[in-house]
Formats: C-alpha cells, structure tokens, sequence
C-alpha cells in the first residue's frame, strides 16, 4: 500500500515515514518542487493510486511574524494544500488517494479556555487565523476521500526543538518555568503523534478533527518541575516574558499564552496513548 507523505525531512514526517515502513507501507515522498506544482500534473502522477495522502510540510510558526516570514507560512501551508485537493479532485474516483491527512495545531484555540475538538472559540491572533484557513483548504476535497485533521500539542522528543532548547539551561540549574508558569502545556509524546496517525489510516471510521495532545492536563509549571526532576535539576530560573517578546515578537504569545487542549476524540474511538502523562513521557525522552 503507498502512501504519499510531506514533510519527511521534520521531527514528526521522518519518525512517522520509519513507523509506516514497519507496518510494510510504501512511502513515496513529496518534494517542496511537488507541492508547488500549481499545473498538478506532477502532483496527481504521484498521489494515482495510494492509500493515503499525509500533509506535514508547514515553515515554522515560532519566529517573529514579519510580511516575509508571513508569506512563507502561508504558501507552505495554504497553496500547498490547495495544491494538494485541487490535484485529488482531478483524478478519476477509482484513482484518487482513499485518505487525506494534515497536520494542524493547537494554537488554532483561544488562551485561558479548554478546548475539545467541538470547541470554536478560537484565538484571534496571525497563527490561528492561519491555522483556520489552513484546515479549509482541504475542505473541498471529495466525500469519498476521507479527511483527517490532526491539531498537534507541544511535541516531546529528545530531538524536538523544545527539549533541544531547553536541556542545557536546565543540566546549567538555569531553567525554570515561562513567566508565572500557570499556563497549560498540551503537550504529546512523537511515537503517540506517530501512532495516531497509523491509527487514522487504519482505522475506517476515523475522519474528521482529533486534537493530538496527551490526556493529562498540566501547567507549564508542572512541566517544568517534571523536565528539572527527569535530569536531577531544580526549575528555580523563571524565563521573563520581555525576554520572549525581544526574541520572537508577536508570535511569543504562542509561549506564555496557551489553551488547554484535551483529545476528546481520540479517548472516545479507542486510541491508546503509550505516553498519556507527563511522567513517562519525560522518561522516554531524557530517560
């Protein structure tokens, strides 16, 4: 069985594309060349007959949100996307991939609230108006193609940008929570990113939003007492909003303001978390 897959070359595509490889899939990949084939003559040749379409590709969301970064992050996500349905949709039905799949995010939601995939109280600011039209930009794909859209938590891994960023100045005894730390931090262990993925493509009646976060609910505090405690460090050294604002701009919101998010669905149709609690998820990652 083929799968068409974006994004191989990030945290989550290469670790998924290992993962379908195991379950005996056959893993074609989309080049950024690919995505942008507005004529979709390349696109449709690659997408004829496989079992799956998944859409990972997307620039980084985390830096300041100039006109230029902006305009990145709308094409890797929008036009591609678009590119992607309009490619679907011009194939014959008997050829057209059974599965769509794209990454969404989390921060599609408003701060201070609790969100299951039902919830519409969404944030205002650049990233979730981006990420709002980001996931109607598959909507006109074919009733026949199902579609799954996966809002994706903070990502934990010992190779993620999070723990990367944050090791040394914790193994320093510098690390500490963001501001107050009494924000909520929907995080989700890779392999249950990767593993609700395989989960959708297998299971039949899966279809629709899921929001990809771990079942525990914590703060940033908590966190951060969990990450100082798995390398035998305190969390002491508060990180000062300010300093977020010099670093990122607008898009530090994404930091010291956050939703709590909770996988409804995926609880409900049966999905197994390996990792559904902080503890055992810091255990994998600095374990």
């Amino acid at each position: 069985m083929k799968i068409v897959l974006s994004g191989y070359r990030g945290l989550i595509g290469s670790a998924l594309e290992r993962m379908l490889k195991d379950e005996n899939y056959e893993v074609i990949h989309l080049s950024r060349t690919d995505l942008y084939d507005h004529e979709g003559t390349a696109l449709m040749k690659l997408l004829e007959g496989a079992t799956a379409a998944i859409h990972l590709a997307g620039a980084p969301i985390l830096r300041r949100w100039t006109t230029r970064n902006r305009k990145e992050m709308y094409d890797s996500r929008i036009i591609t996307t678009r590119n992607l349905t309009n490619a679907i949709k011009a194939l014959p039905a008997t050829a057209r991939p059974k599965i769509f799949i794209s990454a969404s995010a989390i921060g599609i939601y408003e701060a201070g609230l609790t969100h299951t995939e039902s919830s519409t109280r969404y944030a205002g600011h650049f990233a979730a108006q981006l990420t709002r039209e980001w996931e109607a930009s598959s909507e006109a794909l074919p009733k026949e193609v199902r579609r799954l859209i996966y809002r994706v938590g903070l990502v934990l891994d010992r190779k993620a940008t999070l723990i990367r960023m944050l090791t040394l100045p914790f193994r320093l005894f510098a690390g500490g929570p963001v501001g107050n730390g009494k924000q909520p931090f929907p995080f989700i262990h890779l392999e249950d990113v990767t593993g609700a993925i395989l989960w959708g493509i297998q299971n039949p009646d899966a279809q629709g939003i899921y929001n990809l976060t771990a079942p525990e609910q914590i703060s940033n505090k908590d966190f951060s007492s969990a990450f100082g405690k798995s390398l035998n460090r305190p969390s002491w050294f508060p990180v000062p909003v300010f300093l977020l604002k010099l670093l990122y701009g607008q898009a530090a919101r994404l930091i010291f303001e956050s939703p709590a998010v909770i996988p409804d669905r995926l609880l409900k149709e049966g999905y197994r978390f390996r990792f559904p609690d902080i503890g055992s998820a810091l255990k994998a990652v600095t374990g």
